[in-house]
């Protein structure tokens, strides 16, 4: 009997590496799934560490729900009697052709939903990776396992384990994991195995850098994985003698009729896409034709000029426009780096009329903006059939409801990166006479992204010189002849919002002189950006224990399980407000800190923009760009060769890492980022906040 929770020192030991090394290259010859990352990398070489001792045995071993596993095939070769199975046929090609190349015994079957159809005790080992989450009836399955086994057989199974307490969550569409104490449950009410198992202890201690882990390989994997082997008792399956044909005879029928369906249904399917690919193909290529650069500017010309919004073309500087339209429609922290930008803005345009346009989330940072007369909105997200036809009606909508009466002299967008946000094509509908933004010739990425773009502006600008995002806006207006008196980052908050932030310290009462640290634990849109959470739990651990605390956890919509995981393990010093805050509460509750520490993500830049210093993470991203904006922030991260900084044209991060693990998160210890916090607490505190700000002051 055993059962045991993954943990990461067996996935980055030499043991495991070198079985899943071996597994990976047999599934390379045999055209399976291989595995560098997820889950599968602790479990097979689990799996295959309780096996390995009874190779040779002529052992017969049913697994359930194959897929394209390359382990029964990995088994199969060193001597195991396999049967793959699943229920449906879609993977019944691929194992003929694995089968081809294996000279082994291995046999395919298709299986209901609820039965194998085996004979009864016909298996001396029965093989679930990962499935008992998927089956509805958890006991069930459980007597399945047994029917098939013979006494004394084994059953040997990898799972999910979801414990709700502890912050982590299952999604729906997975099935439902169980919790540690649920699959104990199983086993003891199970009149089939050996009970003993229920009474092992877990490696509970194993979880949180576990879960951190495997957050890691994808947003969706706030849970963890366990192991369990069991043998089956003596205890006979009551059985009629007649059962044994029926059931020979149910499985193979439903073997041969499925696949021969399957067959069927894919030859019709592929005469049903060679019939509409053209159609499709049409539709795809007018859908780009419609949306392009050169369709744009061919039917915008003629029409802008029938509303008089091409009249006598205007002199390209910040002095000669009235009326000025900005279009950022990026994301949190590049919205608190455009601040200075949207000051300066007003100051080398006096008396101009300012519309500002935001994606819908960044809305609530700025909408206290005083630099601005109006703050519009635009939400790129659409659904995927004809995304980009939806985004220029939207951008059209947009243009005829609330720009085209403002007849704007200029637009802006002052992105440097590629334009994923369809901010070229709004500045363009606006109908402005002059627009503005950086070329498409910039960078590699804009080069192929946004082919055509220079010709929806009047003056693309050809800056390709590594800087700061929040230099590169400020040389926006610059390259407009404007100058730049202040460069300081800024934020607008309202008393709702500061009365928010008191409201949150009055309840959890924190004793006077007491450090107020904020913690940011999420990596944004970027796993590549997440230091591990159970090092931020470690780092708040030594916090606590240095001096008396109050850790503000904080975070946005989707990162709620980070908060609750470090709430949980920390306790109540940990003031939980992933996901529970505005933006502009956020920087309120920020602004009352006395250190920040936390990934490059959007509050990160709050922070910055409220004044508060910034100890800032950095794994993957490029910190000549987004290292926080200001004095007194320090930067902590390992400086690799294959980090975004040592490319020629400085991408904003690594979309995807070159090796097994992502070394320049996983290598950063908690001991270096702690040393930069006790530098940093060692420093003067900032002064404390004055009045409550008014629409036109701002949080520096």
């Amino acid at each position: 009997m055993l059962k045991e929770l993954a943990k990461v020192s067996d996935l980055q030991g030499p043991i495991f590496r070198r079985i899943m090394d071996q597994i990976n290259q047999h599934a390379a010859r045999l055209g399976l799934a291989q595995y560098t990352t997820y889950s599968r990398t602790w479990e097979y070489p689990w799996l295959w560490l309780q096996l390995q001792g009874l190779k040779g045995q002529d052992l017969r071993v049913v697994d359930v729900g194959s897929e394209q596993s390359p382990f029964p095939w990995f088994l199969a070769a060193n001597g195991f009697h396999v049967a793959v199975s699943d229920v449906t046929p879609a993977h019944w090609p691929a194992w003929g052709a694995a089968r081809r190349r294996l000279p082994a015994r291995i046999s395919r079957l298709i299986v209901g939903p609820r039965d194998l159809d085996l004979p009864t005790g016909s298996m001396d080992i029965y093989l679930s990776v990962s499935v008992i989450e998927h089956m509805a009836d958890k006991a069930q399955a459980l007597a399945v396992a047994a029917r098939v086994l013979r006494p004394g057989g084994l059953l040997i199974m990898t799972f999910d384990v979801c414990e709700a307490e502890m912050g982590m969550s299952f999604p729906a569409w997975n099935g439902r994991a169980l919790s540690m104490g649920e699959l104990d449950a199983l086993f003891r009410d199970s009149a089939w195995f050996e009970r003993g198992i229920a009474e092992l202890p877990w490696n509970t201690e194993d979880i949180v850098e576990y879960l951190a882990w495997h957050r890691t390989t994808a947003p969706h994997h706030t849970y963890v994985t366990g192991a369990a082997l069991v043998r089956r008792n003596e205890r006979p399956w009551p059985d009629s003698p007649w059962m044994r044909p029926f059931r020979a005879a149910r499985r193979t029928g439903r073997t041969v009729l499925a696949v021969g369906s399957w067959y069927l249904r894919r030859g019709i399917g592929s005469l049903r896409a060679a019939a509409t690919e053209p159609v499709k193909s049409v539709v795809r290529r007018g859908e780009a034709l419609l949306t392009s650069p050169r369709a744009a500017t061919l039917l915008g010309e003629p029409f802008f000029a029938l509303l008089g919004l091409r009249r006598a073309p205007i002199e390209q500087t910040l002095a000669a426009a009235k009326r000025i339209l900005v279009v950022r429609l990026d994301e949190i922290g590049d919205a608190a780096m455009t601040t200075p930008f949207l000051r300066e803005l007003p100051r080398n345009a006096p008396g101009a009329w300012i519309s500002l346009v935001v994606k819908p989330e960044v809305f609530n940072l700025v909408e206290r903006c005083p630099y601005v007369d109006e703050v519009l909105t635009f939400d790129r997200n659409t659904p995927l059939r004809l995304g980009r036809l939806r985004r220029h009606g939207r951008a059209l909508r947009l243009a005829r409801r609330h720009l085209w009466r403002r007849r704007f002299d200029l637009a802006i967008v002052p992105r440097w990166d590629a334009d994923h946000y369809h901010a070229a094509f709004v500045a363009y509908f606006s109908g402005a006479r002059a627009r503005v933004a950086y070329s498409e010739h910039v960078t590699a990425v804009r080069r192929r992204l946004n082919r055509g773009y220079d010709r929806l502006f009047t003056r693309p600008l050809k800056d390709d010189t590594p800087r700061h995002e929040v230099e590169r806006s400020l040389e926006v207006l610059r390259a407009l002849g404007g100058t730049v008196a202040d460069d300081r980052l800024e934020l607008w908050v309202g008393p709702e919002d500061e009365a928010y932030a008191d409201d949150v310290l009055r309840r959890h009462r924190p004793a006077p002189g007491d450090l107020l640290v904020g913690l940011g634990p999420a990596g944004g849109n970027s796993p590549l950006k997440q230091w591990p959470v159970d090092r931020f739990i470690e780092l708040g651990r030594r916090l606590l224990a240095a001096s008396p605390a109050r850790l503000l956890v904080v975070g946005g919509p989707g990162e709620e399980a980070l908060g609750e995981e470090m709430a949980r393990v920390l306790g109540p010093p940990a003031i939980n407000l992933v996901g529970r805050t505005t933006l502009r509460q956020m920087a309120a509750v920020l602004r009352r800190c006395r250190l920040y520490v936390g990934n490059d993500a959007g509050p990160m830049h709050v922070a910055a923009a409220v004044g508060t210093p910034v100890v800032a993470v950095f794994g993957s991203s490029c910190r000549h760009r987004y290292i926080p904006w200001g004095e007194g922030h320090t930067v902590v991260g390992l400086d690799l060769p294959c980090g975004p900084c040592f490319r020629p044209d400085h991408p904003d991060r690594c979309g995807t890492c070159i090796f097994d693990r992502p070394h320049c998160l996983l290598d950063l210890s908690v001991d270096r980022v702690q040393q930069a916090v006790e530098a940093a607490l060692e420093q003067p505190a900032r002064s404390a906040a004055g009045a409550v700000p008014r629409r036109g002051e701002a949080l520096r």
